[in-house]
């Protein structure tokens, strides 16, 4: 449309203007979202120790408002590969997906605080296997893994276990009995030791809090709640 048209549809001359104000105001906020991602990621990635940046989304428009009022509505962090020290006896979380609500940077721009959260892990039988120091596979039912130890002069033994929630982020294991193979008695007292101390989640943001576990194919679900949820950059988080 030409100038001179413009003159004379005043109508439309006013959605242009509005047309290109909006693009502005578009290209402004995803410009602030963008960068509110990457400075999300860059601090969840030093809290946690995660090889890589995590993926950060950020739900609502316009994020520009929400950043300018301290504020965001609703933010969603995927982070893989969450480490753990194998000599602490600790569990790596394989892969997390966090649901943030309310949003806010505390005072000194070194912690992020959420009013509320939830939260899925993944957590690998490899990394569990690790951690217990034994070969940790899916049990043959829901709520149960079967755990297969060597043992000398009497071969592979197989016992299966019940896991559960414990307090602090920690995964108990219950109701052990074996599947095949022979056991002695102090294979038995071996293996009972070895499960009667609970494995701790490592790097969960503070305020998280295990509720349940669900056995998969290839290794646990563990759904995870809380209420004034923290993460801290350059500090370990709870569970560490």
């Amino acid at each position: 449309m030409s100038l001179a048209a413009a003159r004379c549809h005043p109508v439309l001359a006013a959605a242009a203007a509005l047309a290109a104000l909006a693009l502005g105001v578009t290209g402004a906020d995803r410009a602030v979202a963008q960068y509110v991602q990457h400075r999300t990621a860059d601090a969840f990635q030093q809290a946690t120790g995660t090889p890589r940046a995590p993926q950060v989304t950020i739900d609502g428009f316009p994020v520009l408002t929400q950043a300018v009022a301290g504020r965001l509505n609703h933010i969603g962090i995927t982070a893989q590969g969450i480490p753990a020290d194998p000599a602490d006896g600790r569990l790596p979380v394989t892969r997390l997906d966090l649901d943030l609500t309310g949003v806010r940077q505390s005072g000194d721009e070194q912690a992020a605080h959420a009013d509320s959260a939830k939260a899925g892990a993944f957590l690998s039988y490899d990394d569990l296997s690790s951690a217990l120091g034994l070969g940790v596979t899916a049990g043959d039912r829901p709520g149960y893994v079967d755990a297969q130890v060597l043992l000398p002069l009497v071969g592979a033994s197989t016992i299966t276990a019940k896991i559960s929630a414990g307090a602090a982020n920690t995964i108990v294991f219950t109701d052990l009995h074996p599947v095949s193979g022979g056991l002695p008695d102090a294979g038995t007292q071996l293996l009972a030791k070895i499960f009667d101390q609970p494995i701790p989640l490592h790097n969960i943001p503070q305020g998280l809090h295990l509720n349940a576990l669900l056995t998969g194919a290839g290794g646990l679900q563990a759904q995870l709640a809380g209420d004034n949820v923290t993460f801290r950059t350059g500090a370990p988080a709870a569970g560490a």
